[in-house]
């Protein structure tokens, strides 16, 4: 069985689709902010993103405006009914029995909302640029596993770039599953090939994982992780942010 799927932004997800088949939804965030996105976003929202610099409050209400009108097509409701909360740790979800689980993460110009339709297992994603400028790798450095250190060392820079990153997205997407700091996180192991499974030492140690790596552009890397040890499919949709916009199927 494979575990991406190909797909387009126009496909309409089914409800009923297989129950492990997370849809990772790819934004390009690269079109004129329109003011009137800002609509779909909280008050708490707001207040965030007014601390943030002008493209990067533009970017995260564009992000967060894009997940609610995804989340729409999953619900049928309108992108304001939804039952949009926040848990403790700030990480996103719906509330009410039936809803799916999600996750957004946007880096730059690029973001990505991750929805299991089903719900039964909580989800988290986290995207990022491979880049050679050595911070990936310096992060690996100082708080991985030995194992994940000497993946980056003793081979051409951009080998570890692309290995470091793809060990931090899948670090972080563990830790977004239940919304953790990333900090309490970075003891994990996850090197291996996918399906990588983190198994808790100690029921302290929160719930089990199951992380797949996705390169949804080049140099751009995604890990999705859902809790439990059951294996997942990951279908992609790409698209633009006008694709996310609310087109009136709601």
């Amino acid at each position: 069985m494979k575990s991406v799927i190909g797909g387009t932004a126009r496909d309409v997800p089914e409800r009923d689709s297989a129950p492990d088949t997370v849809d990772l939804w790819v934004i390009t965030l690269d079109r004129q902010f329109q003011a009137s996105e800002s609509r779909y976003v909280d008050e708490g929202e707001r207040e965030r993103a007014a601390r943030m610099t002008g493209q990067q409050r533009r970017h995260f209400t564009a992000t967060r405006t894009g997940a609610r009108v995804i989340l729409a097509r999953y619900t049928q409701l309108p992108p304001t009914d939804l039952p949009w909360r926040i848990g403790p740790w700030g990480k996103p979800y719906l509330d009410g029995h039936g809803m799916p689980t999600f996750n957004v993460s946007h880096c730059g110009s690029m973001a990505a909302v991750a929805v299991l339709g089903t719900g039964h297992r909580d989800v988290g994603v986290d995207l990022e640029r491979v880049t050679e400028d050595g911070r990936h790798q310096l992060v690996v450095e100082r708080w991985f596993r030995p194992a994940e250190r000497q993946a980056v060392r003793h081979v051409g820079l951009s080998a570890a770039a692309h290995e470091a990153t793809r060990l931090w997205t899948r670090k972080e997407a563990c830790a977004k599953v239940t919304g953790e700091r990333l900090l309490d996180m970075l003891h994990l192991p996850v090197t291996g090939s996918p399906p990588v499974i983190r198994t808790g030492p100690s029921p302290s140690a929160g719930p089990d994982r199951c992380v797949r790596d996705v390169e949804v552009q080049p140099d751009w890397m995604a890990a999705v992780a859902l809790t439990g040890t059951d294996d997942f499919q990951i279908r992609v949709l790409n698209g633009s942010a006008d694709d996310t916009q609310d087109d009136g199927r709601t």
